[in-house]
């Protein structure tokens, strides 16, 4: 039944060790009936059609999977569960466990990253660059240096943008040639092993020079880009979305 659909994954095994939270921060509230995984959710939910979504899971994840299954199942959008095996660590891990459940077009979303604006067309421009493209990267445009050396980075360049550069957490020194950080990415495939294999190498803290980049399907990638957005990762991103997103004063917030 989910033959010739694009595989969605959200990694969801993170342990979220600086927000302390007794369960995952992909449930943390973000406002009435909304968190994290609701925002990642609503921006598949439009093309479910096409979709199918492996989520991976770690110990005590049973509220994120119920919670999963709630958004998904009234748009028919197809569900597995996996668990992130032993030895793959961070984000990337999570999306090497799930090789089985690769399509042709895969997208990566990352739970804990929530746009302010987020595009409705955003999950079938990824897909369509895909039809041509090994690899692409979901992006905005970013110039603060604390954020480019906290993030993953990316120089890009042209209209519609391709990549030029990538690094995740570069040094301070390095930050001037990277004017975009990444929320997300897409592969093909039969491109998956060498591009997962430099991302998790970088995501892992490994070293991954201009010319790896350059040499790999990352080089010159489309990048689809998208307005601002925050990574609830810490406390003070999550106390800033929340006076952002905060009704003003003397108005409730809509259900």
């Amino acid at each position: 039944m989910t033959a010739g659909r694009a595989t969605v994954i959200l990694p969801c095994a993170g342990a979220g060790q600086r927000l302390g939270l007794p369960f995952g921060k992909e449930l943390l509230p973000l406002g009435p009936g909304s968190t994290p995984l609701d925002e990642a959710i609503s921006l598949l939910l439009p093309h479910a059609c096409a979709l199918r979504l492996v989520v991976v899971l770690g110990a005590g994840r049973e509220a994120t999977a119920r919670h999963v299954v709630r958004k998904a199942a009234p748009a028919s959008l197809p569900v597995a569960f996996i668990t992130q095996l032993p030895g793959l660590t961070g984000s990337t891990g999570a999306v090497l466990s799930a090789k089985p459940w690769f399509a042709q077009r895969n997208l990566v979303l990352l739970p804990d990253q929530v746009l302010a604006s987020p595009p409705r067309d955003l999950v079938a421009s990824a897909l369509d660059a895909l039809s041509d493209a090994p690899f692409c990267f979901l992006a905005s445009r970013q110039d603060d240096p604390a954020a480019i050396t906290r993030d993953g980075a990316l120089c890009i360049s042209g209209a519609p943008a391709r990549l030029l550069d990538y690094a995740e957490h570069p040094a301070v020194a390095d930050a001037g040639r990277f004017n975009a950080t990444w929320f997300g990415f897409g592969f093909r495939r039969d491109h998956a092993d060498e591009a997962l294999s430099l991302v998790h190498r970088a995501v892992t803290g490994g070293p991954v020079t201009t010319a790896d980049v350059t040499a790999s399907p990352l080089g010159g990638c489309p990048v689809i880009e998208a307005g601002p957005y925050r990574d609830l990762g810490t406390w003070a991103a999550v106390r800033a979305h929340w006076a952002a997103t905060a009704p003003p004063e003397g108005k409730e917030a809509q259900p």
